[in-house]
């Protein structure tokens, strides 16, 4: 079991957008969940103090599919804007909650990733490194 001291954690649901903070000196990461009522902990990330990592399984695009779970860096600069950033491939956006930030970013991954392969032959360095990145995790829907 983790024991986390802080002054204050902030709990984000990313399913449904919501977040609750919570303050104490010292407790367990499972108390904490059993206050939550009904509380999934797999949907829930501990964010202490504005910076968290995640994975995402999934891009919600019927024509690419990702071929293994992506990590990706969430930041939150204030109540209103949230950076969802794909570290390894040096591709960030923003958006007004995790939930909202995690999905541009979904549609941008998807975007770069036709771009760049229909535009492959005229690409500078570093687009081609950013294909070269995406295509390790990104594939044809239905050719995993």
């Amino acid at each position: 079991m983790s024991t986390i001291t802080a002054s204050e954690f902030r709990v984000v649901d990313l399913e449904f957008n919501q977040s609750e903070f919570f303050q104490a000196n010292t407790f367990s990461v499972a108390d904490m969940f059993v206050n939550l009522s009904n509380a999934i902990v797999d949907r829930f990330v501990l964010l202490a103090p504005n910076q968290f990592d995640t994975v995402i399984h999934s891009l919600h695009s019927n024509k690419f599919e990702l071929k293994m779970s992506m990590p990706v860096t969430i930041k939150l600069i204030d109540k209103n804007e949230t950076v969802a950033t794909f570290v390894d491939g040096n591709i960030a956006i923003s958006g007004d909650s995790p939930a909202h930030a995690l999905e541009e970013l979904r549609h941008l991954l998807v975007g770069l990733y036709e771009i760049f392969k229909r535009e492959k032959k005229n690409l500078g360095s570093v687009p081609k490194e950013q294909l070269k990145i995406l295509g390790a995790y990104i594939g044809e829907a239905g050719h995993k």
